[in-house]
């Protein structure tokens, strides 16, 4: 309980802090724009103006990082791609389903994204990693709740990270592959 409340008055800090930088920053433009313009009537207004606007542009920057914090582009997944497979995602590959939550007070989270590749280029790569002696190989029995049998898998684990699993699942309909990524 007490951990809880120490980061709930952390977070709440870390917002006053920066709600206070905002205002801040918007003040200083403003004044920077009533000096430009102080020969004119209109300086008290440029001044508002100025600051309403890089209030505004400030808070759209932080929503943007804020928004692509939580949900990556698909470069990061092919990345992951990249990451697990250790080859580079072939050309067809395209993300079709993803997810990667924030890690939990334990710093335990799972990324996953399905990525669609041509028929050709999921039988090359299918071909490549069995051969592939750095990577694990085994099977994944289709249970219950699962959308297509399968499956052909390959794990393996980052050196010196043994709390990082890396696993891509070769689907059973011929194009589809799994990527997950879990540290726990």
């Amino acid at each position: 309980m007490e951990l809880m409340l120490m980061l709930c008055l952390l977070a709440l800090t870390s917002l006053l802090s920066c709600g206070l930088v905002l205002v801040l920053l918007s003040s200083v433009a403003g004044r920077v724009a009533r000096r430009l313009t102080s020969n004119g009537g209109h300086a008290l207004r440029w001044e508002r103006r100025v600051k309403l606007g890089t209030l505004i542009a400030l808070l759209a920057v932080i929503a943007f990082l804020a928004y692509r914090a939580i949900n990556p582009a698909d470069a990061r997944y092919l990345e992951q791609f990249t990451e697990v497979s250790l080859r580079p995602p072939p050309a067809s590959a395209r993300v079709v389903e993803r997810s990667a939550p924030y890690p939990d007070l334990r710093g335990e989270s799972c990324s996953y994204s399905k990525i669609e590749l041509s028929n050709a280029d999921y039988t090359r790569l299918l071909t490549e990693l069995e051969a592939d002696k750095r990577l694990r190989a085994g099977t994944v029995i289709a249970s219950e709740g699962l959308r297509s049998p399968n499956r052909k898998s390959f794990t393996r684990q980052l050196p010196g990270a043994d709390d990082t699993r890396l696993s891509l699942q070769f689907l059973g309909d011929g194009r589809n592959v799994e990527i997950n990524i879990c540290t726990t």
